[in-house]
């Protein structure tokens, strides 16, 4: 018969070693890269400050954050580079 505290002991000693989110966030940060990095890389951060909170292995959300923050930086040099070309062309 299995009681409660059996229940409970194996509830918390399984620990998930997958990390989803960071996983998920470094692949939203490397698409983020190349197209569309304002949209992905927001997305992929928040995917890795979430699963480095939460999961044990925190180097694999921290490269995540690294890699959408590339992604967010990179989107927005080139949303000023757009500006700066389209309105020295327009002079």
């Amino acid at each position: 018969m299995v009681t409660s505290k059996k229940i409970s002991k194996k509830k918390l000693n399984t620990k998930d070693s997958s990390n989803a989110l960071g996983i998920i966030s470094i692949v939203l940060g490397i698409i983020g890269i190349f197209f569309w990095g304002l949209l992905f890389g927001t997305i992929g951060l928040v995917c890795g400050i979430i699963g480095r909170g939460k999961d044990e292995n925190k180097s694999i959300s921290t490269i995540g954050i690294i890699l959408s923050v590339i992604a967010i930086l990179s989107s927005v040099l080139v949303m000023f580079g757009l500006v700066a070309l389209f309105s020295a062309a327009a002079l």
